[in-house]
């Protein structure tokens, strides 16, 4: 049994989500500083967003985030 001040549901796939948990990830939104070799540098004024993502979830994201970058290349 989850206490439900720790209990919210996945963004992407609805299930519940024990924030206690270890894996889970929170949006979080700020500034990020561009470099002049590309790209960015740390998360200035980081807020924590009342958004969540299950593990699994976020790393099929990530995973086809990555694909998409790779594509970019060839």
């Amino acid at each position: 049994m989850i206490p439900e001040r720790f209990l919210v549901n996945c963004t992407f796939c609805g299930d519940p989500i024990d924030l206690r948990k270890p894996g889970v990830y929170q949006l979080t939104t700020g500034w990020v500083k561009n470099r002049k070799e590309g790209g960015g540098n740390a998360v200035a004024l980081a807020e924590k967003q009342p958004h969540w993502s299950c593990g699994l979830c976020m790393e099929g994201k990530l995973r086809g985030q990555a694909q998409y970058q790779m594509g970019l290349f060839t």
